[in-house]
Protein backbone atom coordinates (compact mmCIF):
# COMPACT_ATOMS: atom_id res chain seq x y z
CA UNK A 1 0.00 0.00 0.00
CA UNK A 2 2.94 2.49 0.70
CA UNK A 3 4.40 2.02 -2.44
CA UNK A 4 1.24 2.36 -4.14
CA UNK A 5 0.57 5.54 -2.73
CA UNK A 6 3.96 6.84 -3.14
CA UNK A 7 4.06 6.00 -6.76
CA UNK A 8 0.86 8.16 -6.91
CA UNK A 9 2.58 10.94 -5.26
CA UNK A 10 5.41 11.25 -7.76
CA UNK A 11 2.76 11.12 -10.04
CA UNK A 12 1.17 14.36 -9.60
CA UNK A 13 4.31 15.85 -8.38
CA UNK A 14 5.93 14.94 -12.03
CA UNK A 15 2.82 14.51 -14.31
CA UNK A 16 0.53 17.33 -13.26
CA UNK A 17 0.82 21.25 -13.81
CA UNK A 18 -0.86 23.95 -12.39
CA UNK A 19 -1.74 25.64 -15.67
CA UNK A 20 -5.14 27.37 -15.98
CA UNK A 21 -8.09 25.21 -18.02
CA UNK A 22 -8.32 26.80 -20.97
CA UNK A 23 -11.92 27.46 -22.60
CA UNK A 24 -12.93 26.73 -26.36
CA UNK A 25 -10.97 29.90 -27.56
CA UNK A 26 -8.11 27.89 -26.42
CA UNK A 27 -6.98 30.74 -24.04
CA UNK A 28 -8.03 30.92 -20.29
CA UNK A 29 -10.38 33.70 -20.16
CA UNK A 30 -13.37 34.65 -22.14
CA UNK A 31 -12.38 37.46 -25.13
CA UNK A 32 -14.03 39.32 -28.27
CA UNK A 33 -11.40 39.06 -30.27
CA UNK A 34 -7.94 38.72 -30.80
CA UNK A 35 -5.33 40.01 -33.30
CA UNK A 36 -2.00 38.11 -34.34
CA UNK A 37 0.91 38.94 -36.37
CA UNK A 38 3.41 36.16 -37.81
CA UNK A 39 6.90 38.54 -38.40
CA UNK A 40 9.84 36.43 -40.61
CA UNK A 41 13.41 37.03 -38.73
CA UNK A 42 16.43 36.36 -41.06
CA UNK A 43 19.59 37.75 -42.21
CA UNK A 44 21.06 40.05 -44.80
CA UNK A 45 24.48 39.41 -46.38
CA UNK A 46 26.23 40.89 -43.97
CA UNK A 47 24.05 39.92 -40.80
CA UNK A 48 21.91 42.45 -40.18
CA UNK A 49 18.39 40.93 -39.04
CA UNK A 50 15.79 41.77 -41.30
CA UNK A 51 11.85 41.40 -39.84
CA UNK A 52 8.96 41.18 -42.43
CA UNK A 53 4.94 40.96 -41.11
CA UNK A 54 3.93 38.20 -43.28
CA UNK A 55 0.44 37.71 -42.10
CA UNK A 56 -2.23 39.33 -40.04
CA UNK A 57 -4.80 37.50 -38.72
CA UNK A 58 -7.91 38.37 -36.28
CA UNK A 59 -10.21 36.07 -34.57
CA UNK A 60 -13.92 37.29 -33.17
CA UNK A 61 -15.42 34.83 -30.59
CA UNK A 62 -19.50 34.71 -29.53
CA UNK A 63 -20.59 34.20 -25.80
CA UNK A 64 -20.01 30.61 -25.62
CA UNK A 65 -16.01 31.12 -26.19
CA UNK A 66 -16.57 30.18 -29.89
CA UNK A 67 -14.61 31.47 -33.10
CA UNK A 68 -17.17 32.93 -35.52
CA UNK A 69 -15.01 34.88 -37.38
CA UNK A 70 -11.07 34.49 -38.28
CA UNK A 71 -9.76 37.36 -41.23
CA UNK A 72 -6.52 36.79 -42.36
CA UNK A 73 -4.47 39.04 -44.76
CA UNK A 74 -1.39 37.47 -46.34
CA UNK A 75 0.62 40.56 -46.62
CA UNK A 76 3.24 39.20 -48.94
CA UNK A 77 0.33 37.99 -51.38
CA UNK A 78 -1.72 40.63 -51.26
CA UNK A 79 -4.62 38.56 -50.45
CA UNK A 80 -7.36 37.50 -48.08
CA UNK A 81 -8.91 34.67 -46.72
CA UNK A 82 -12.22 35.53 -44.93
CA UNK A 83 -14.06 32.27 -42.49
CA UNK A 84 -17.66 32.45 -41.09
CA UNK A 85 -18.04 29.54 -38.77
CA UNK A 86 -21.71 28.46 -38.39
CA UNK A 87 -22.65 25.67 -35.11
CA UNK A 88 -25.61 23.60 -34.40
CA UNK A 89 -27.52 23.82 -31.38
CA UNK A 90 -25.99 22.22 -29.29
CA UNK A 91 -22.72 24.08 -29.98
CA UNK A 92 -21.11 21.85 -32.49
CA UNK A 93 -19.16 23.55 -35.61
CA UNK A 94 -21.31 21.95 -38.63
CA UNK A 95 -19.69 24.92 -41.43
CA UNK A 96 -17.21 26.83 -42.27
CA UNK A 97 -17.40 29.52 -45.34
CA UNK A 98 -14.64 30.58 -46.53
CA UNK A 99 -13.71 33.25 -48.98
CA UNK A 100 -10.52 34.08 -51.24
CA UNK A 101 -9.83 37.17 -52.41
CA UNK A 102 -9.47 35.89 -55.63
CA UNK A 103 -11.90 33.62 -56.30
CA UNK A 104 -15.41 34.82 -57.05
CA UNK A 105 -17.46 31.65 -55.33
CA UNK A 106 -16.51 30.98 -51.28
CA UNK A 107 -15.74 27.16 -50.69
CA UNK A 108 -18.02 25.47 -47.71
CA UNK A 109 -16.18 22.90 -45.57
CA UNK A 110 -18.92 20.44 -44.26
CA UNK A 111 -18.59 18.45 -40.28
CA UNK A 112 -20.58 15.54 -39.78
CA UNK A 113 -20.82 14.31 -35.87
CA UNK A 114 -21.79 10.85 -34.58
CA UNK A 115 -22.11 10.74 -30.54
CA UNK A 116 -21.90 13.95 -30.24
CA UNK A 117 -17.81 13.70 -31.53
CA UNK A 118 -16.62 15.01 -34.67
CA UNK A 119 -16.67 11.80 -37.58
CA UNK A 120 -15.87 13.47 -40.83
CA UNK A 121 -15.21 17.19 -42.35
CA UNK A 122 -15.26 17.75 -46.79
CA UNK A 123 -15.40 20.51 -49.19
CA UNK A 124 -15.46 20.23 -52.40
CA UNK A 125 -14.51 23.32 -54.88
CA UNK A 126 -13.93 23.68 -58.69
CA UNK A 127 -12.48 26.68 -60.72
CA UNK A 128 -11.65 27.38 -64.06
CA UNK A 129 -9.15 24.91 -64.34
CA UNK A 130 -8.88 22.45 -61.92
CA UNK A 131 -11.35 20.59 -59.36
CA UNK A 132 -10.23 19.85 -55.70
CA UNK A 133 -11.69 17.78 -52.93
CA UNK A 134 -10.68 17.49 -49.22
CA UNK A 135 -12.00 15.12 -46.88
CA UNK A 136 -11.38 14.69 -43.16
CA UNK A 137 -11.46 11.85 -40.23
CA UNK A 138 -11.34 12.11 -36.92
CA UNK A 139 -10.91 8.68 -34.50
CA UNK A 140 -11.84 8.04 -31.15
CA UNK A 141 -10.27 6.03 -27.62
CA UNK A 142 -12.04 4.13 -25.46
CA UNK A 143 -12.66 7.15 -23.25
CA UNK A 144 -13.11 9.57 -25.98
CA UNK A 145 -10.30 11.10 -26.37
CA UNK A 146 -8.98 12.07 -29.56
CA UNK A 147 -6.65 8.94 -30.98
CA UNK A 148 -6.34 10.06 -34.77
CA UNK A 149 -7.39 11.93 -37.60
CA UNK A 150 -6.21 12.29 -41.18
CA UNK A 151 -7.04 14.58 -44.21
CA UNK A 152 -6.54 14.23 -48.03
CA UNK A 153 -6.68 16.38 -50.84
CA UNK A 154 -6.70 15.68 -54.29
CA UNK A 155 -6.57 18.27 -57.63
CA UNK A 156 -7.50 17.38 -60.65
CA UNK A 157 -6.93 19.05 -64.06
CA UNK A 158 -10.27 19.08 -65.58
CA UNK A 159 -9.57 19.58 -69.06
CA UNK A 160 -7.13 16.75 -69.24
CA UNK A 161 -8.28 14.66 -65.68
CA UNK A 162 -5.34 14.50 -64.48
CA UNK A 163 -4.09 14.35 -61.03
CA UNK A 164 -2.20 17.52 -59.86
CA UNK A 165 -1.77 17.35 -56.29
CA UNK A 166 -2.51 13.97 -54.10
CA UNK A 167 -1.58 14.22 -50.59
CA UNK A 168 -2.48 12.86 -46.94
CA UNK A 169 -2.11 13.79 -43.47
CA UNK A 170 -2.38 11.64 -40.59
CA UNK A 171 -2.10 13.37 -37.11
CA UNK A 172 -1.77 11.01 -33.76
CA UNK A 173 -3.03 12.58 -30.60
CA UNK A 174 -2.57 11.97 -26.79
CA UNK A 175 -4.20 13.81 -23.97
CA UNK A 176 -5.45 15.86 -26.78
CA UNK A 177 -2.57 17.46 -28.35
CA UNK A 178 -0.67 16.07 -31.66
CA UNK A 179 2.43 14.24 -30.70
CA UNK A 180 3.06 13.04 -34.60
CA UNK A 181 1.90 14.44 -38.05
CA UNK A 182 2.98 12.67 -41.25
CA UNK A 183 2.72 14.69 -45.08
CA UNK A 184 2.29 12.15 -47.50
CA UNK A 185 2.95 13.11 -51.08
CA UNK A 186 1.73 10.25 -53.55
CA UNK A 187 2.98 12.12 -56.40
CA UNK A 188 6.32 13.50 -55.24
CA UNK A 189 7.24 11.07 -52.28
CA UNK A 190 10.63 12.77 -51.82
CA UNK A 191 8.40 15.93 -50.17
CA UNK A 192 6.75 13.60 -47.66
CA UNK A 193 7.58 15.07 -44.15
CA UNK A 194 7.03 13.51 -40.75
CA UNK A 195 6.38 16.36 -37.40
CA UNK A 196 6.84 15.47 -33.67
CA UNK A 197 5.76 17.60 -31.17
CA UNK A 198 6.82 18.08 -27.52
CA UNK A 199 5.16 19.68 -25.25
CA UNK A 200 5.65 20.99 -21.29
CA UNK A 201 2.14 21.10 -19.43
CA UNK A 202 0.30 21.20 -22.63
CA UNK A 203 2.54 24.45 -24.36
CA UNK A 204 4.23 23.62 -27.19
CA UNK A 205 7.99 23.75 -26.60
CA UNK A 206 9.33 21.71 -29.55
CA UNK A 207 8.83 20.26 -33.01
CA UNK A 208 11.36 18.18 -34.95
CA UNK A 209 11.17 17.91 -38.64
CA UNK A 210 11.97 14.65 -40.88
CA UNK A 211 12.43 13.89 -44.37
CA UNK A 212 11.20 11.68 -46.88
CA UNK A 213 14.31 8.98 -45.76
CA UNK A 214 13.30 9.87 -42.21
CA UNK A 215 16.65 11.86 -41.81
CA UNK A 216 16.57 14.59 -39.07
CA UNK A 217 16.28 18.36 -40.97
CA UNK A 218 15.37 20.63 -38.36
CA UNK A 219 14.42 21.39 -34.69
CA UNK A 220 12.30 24.15 -33.68
CA UNK A 221 12.11 25.36 -30.17
CA UNK A 222 9.48 27.91 -28.90
CA UNK A 223 9.76 30.70 -26.34
CA UNK A 224 7.22 32.49 -24.91
CA UNK A 225 5.53 36.16 -23.23
CA UNK A 226 2.70 35.60 -21.56
CA UNK A 227 0.40 38.28 -19.90
CA UNK A 228 -1.65 38.55 -16.65
CA UNK A 229 -3.90 36.25 -17.80
CA UNK A 230 -1.45 33.28 -18.72
CA UNK A 231 -1.84 33.42 -22.37
CA UNK A 232 1.37 33.85 -24.65
CA UNK A 233 1.19 37.19 -26.18
CA UNK A 234 4.97 36.79 -28.21
CA UNK A 235 6.14 33.49 -29.39
CA UNK A 236 9.20 33.48 -30.51
CA UNK A 237 10.53 30.03 -32.85
CA UNK A 238 14.23 29.32 -33.03
CA UNK A 239 14.88 26.83 -35.83
CA UNK A 240 18.20 24.53 -35.02
CA UNK A 241 19.21 27.92 -33.22
CA UNK A 242 18.36 30.64 -35.54
CA UNK A 243 15.46 33.11 -34.61
CA UNK A 244 13.02 32.31 -37.89
CA UNK A 245 9.47 33.68 -36.88
CA UNK A 246 8.20 35.91 -34.27
CA UNK A 247 4.03 35.91 -33.94
CA UNK A 248 2.50 38.34 -31.66
CA UNK A 249 -0.93 38.25 -30.24
CA UNK A 250 -3.22 41.68 -29.09
CA UNK A 251 -6.06 40.25 -26.83
CA UNK A 252 -9.48 41.92 -26.04
CA UNK A 253 -10.64 40.43 -23.18
CA UNK A 254 -14.20 41.05 -22.10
Amino acid sequence: MNRLLTLFLTLCIFGCCDKPELLDNGLTKSVSNLTEYSIQAKQDSIGNRIMDTLVKTKKTYNSLDKIISRYQYNIFADENIDIEFTYDNENNLIKETVGLSKDTEPITVSYTYKNSKLKSSQSESEYNDFYTKQVGNYKYGFFGNSKESTLSQIFIDKETNDTITNTFEISDFKTELVTKTKHIDYLKPERNITLEYEYDCGTLTEMRKYNHKDSLISTTKYEYELDDNQNWITKNSFENGNLTYIKTRIINYK
